[in-house]
């Protein structure tokens, strides 16, 4: 919950880059711990019967580290 409220700050431009480190450190520890447990204890697998895929793909992510590339480096 904590990396969500940090990033749609970030969004914001409203942390500083100190912040903005503790994010992207809050984010790669968060990683580390997806890829170091067993899938089935982080996610609930449900099977959905006729499913049909129906992408809606607009690439319209915002990259939080490209909005905050001029904030100066943490001191």
């Amino acid at each position: 919950m904590e990396i969500d409220q940090l990033g749609a700050m970030a969004v914001k431009g409203e942390l500083s880059a100190c912040d903005l480190d503790k994010l992207k450190e809050m984010e790669d520890n968060f990683t580390e711990l997806l890829l170091s447990t067993d899938p089935k204890d982080n996610f609930t697998l449900t099977e959905i019967t006729d499913f049909k895929w129906n992408p809606v793909l607009k690439n319209d992510y915002i990259k939080t580290d490209i909005l905050n590339k001029n904030k100066t480096k943490c001191q």
